[in-house]
């Protein structure tokens, strides 16, 4: 199994595997600062990217693969957990949280254990801060990721609003995007 730093030294500067704006490193050279960013004593928003996902839709800008096994599941989320945790701990006690969205890819796709970890991650999260009166968390998933499993799990931990991504419901354009053909039936 590669290591995330190789994999990523190597697809840094490369356009297929970094759509987002900038599209290289370099790119972000002039915002560069020194030590650690300051935080204005404002609400702050949560956006926590999984980039796995059942299969790649063609029209997919953002950074993601299909979903590894288990293991690295969890080694991405052991790495994430660390930067939340940091970023938290030097950050957050000043801050009340507005928003919080888990996105990807395809969060859901995910083991049921794996997810279960991600959910903890957000909970740990939440727990830490002043929530603001309208916060809102939400979490993407798709029809065919989606078990009782893992409805409970973020139904459990606060989260009520689910985005589904349904794209279109004609059959042409949903194979031009590469998108599983569910019935709207499902």
């Amino acid at each position: 199994m590669k290591d995330y730093k190789e994999i990523f030294d190597q697809r840094k500067n490369d356009s297929r595997y970094n759509t987002s704006y900038p599209l290289s490193p370099a790119d972000w050279a002039q915002f560069r600062t020194q030590g650690a960013l300051p935080f204005p004593d404002e609400d702050i928003s949560f956006y926590i990217h999984i980039p796995f996902c059942e299969h790649l839709c063609a029209f997919c800008e953002y950074t993601r693969t299909v979903c590894p096994d288990e293991l690295v599941q969890e080694s991405y989320l052991k790495a994430l957990d660390a930067d939340v945790s940091s970023f938290m701990s030097s950050n957050c006690r000043k801050h009340r949280l507005r928003g919080f969205d888990i996105g990807g890819g395809t969060p859901t796709c995910m083991s049921d254990r794996c997810f279960w970890q991600l959910m903890q991650v957000f909970k740990e999260t939440c727990d830490w801060m002043d929530l603001s009166d309208d916060f809102e968390p939400s979490i993407e998933g798709t029809f065919q990721t989606l078990t009782e499993t893992k409805l409970r799990l973020f139904a459990d931990s606060g989260i009520r609003r689910l985005s589904v991504g349904m794209q279109s419901s004609d059959e042409t354009v949903l194979r031009c995007g590469g998108r599983k053909n569910l019935s709207l039936k499902d």
